[in-house]
């Protein structure tokens, strides 16, 4: 959330960009290449605030353009298999760690997998 932080403030600056939300979006996305982390390999660092930041991270997802590709839009239903694969993958690594926070967090999201 810093980050979009920055980016309004940086936005604000420029009278032309100022109270455009999807620019400020579009930019935050952008500049946090945390979002494109696949969520097993964001579960070693135990941050829900991390997972959460991937699962709400939806700019890229409204577009209609073709050929736009992304980890996130592999989380969305039409790809259940790579959501089988990143709940089993993340729930393993929350094992290791013995963060129980993260595997509530999974099956919140993740409720028919459980």
């Amino acid at each position: 959330m810093r980050m979009k932080r920055a980016v309004a403030l940086v936005c604000r600056s420029k009278p032309e960009l100022d109270g455009i939300a999807y620019v400020v979006d579009s930019i935050s996305a952008y500049a946090d290449s945390s979002v494109e982390l696949p969520l097993a390999k964001a579960c070693v660092f135990g941050s829900s605030k991390l997972l959460n930041r991937i699962w709400n991270s939806t700019v890229d997802l409204e577009s209609n353009v073709r050929g736009v590709w992304s980890v996130r839009k592999l989380l969305q239903k039409a790809y259940k298999l790579y959501g089988k694969l990143q709940f089993t993958l993340c729930l393993l690594e929350a094992v290791k760690i013995n963060n129980v926070e993260i595997i509530q967090w999974l099956f919140d999201r993740f409720p028919d997998y459980g």
